[in-house]
């Protein structure tokens, strides 16, 4: 079996992506996270920040670097993340990367930072307390290696790719992910 490269969480549909800006979503103050980071928002204020906590809800990828201000609340813009929407991860164990298997199929897991910006299914975290994503399917077929060799995704694969839905802190699938009212 083959390692795939980890590229982070990405959007699988065919669909168009929800980007999200308005005024009143604001970075909190002191942020660093990246392009690419899991990020919440917080109810009544509307201020986005880094995701840090399993079972808690994702209100979306940022599309771009937090600005790290103390004060003033910058504007910014990130991908929703909304009912139905399947993206694909690479699964990691901790902070390793692990083999994609049929057991992963329809359970429930919480997600691990990798590096800035790159987040994956960690299949470490998998009670209903640290229920994030939910594994829906595997990617299979032809990609590029990091060398450029060509090669086929398969189950069994290290780091592999898997689709996944984003679930409520609950553990059931997600409604509506939380926005803070807006």
């Amino acid at each position: 079996m083959a390692t795939q490269a980890t590229r982070g969480l990405r959007y699988s549909g065919d669909g168009i992506v929800e980007e999200f800006y308005d005024s009143n979503i604001k970075e909190a103050n002191t942020q660093s996270f990246v392009q690419g980071d899991l990020v919440t928002v917080t109810p009544g204020t509307g201020t986005v920040a880094i995701f840090a906590a399993d079972g808690i809800h994702i209100g979306g990828i940022a599309l771009t670097n937090a600005t790290n201000v103390s004060s003033g609340n910058v504007a910014i813009r990130i991908q929703k993340i909304l009912p139905g929407e399947y993206y694909i991860a690479n699964v990691y164990n901790g902070g390793s990367a692990t083999t994609t298997a049929i057991t992963q199929l329809g359970k429930c897991y919480g997600l691990v930072k990798v590096s800035a910006g790159v987040w994956a299914v960690d299949t470490n975290l998998s009670t209903i307390t640290s229920c994030n994503v939910q594994v829906v399917g595997f990617v299979y077929g032809p990609d590029i290696d990091s060398s450029g060799a060509p090669y086929n995704k398969a189950l069994g694969d290290t780091a592999g790719e898997v689709y996944i839905k984003f679930m409520t802190t609950d553990g059931t699938a997600s409604q509506m992910l939380d926005f803070g009212g807006f």
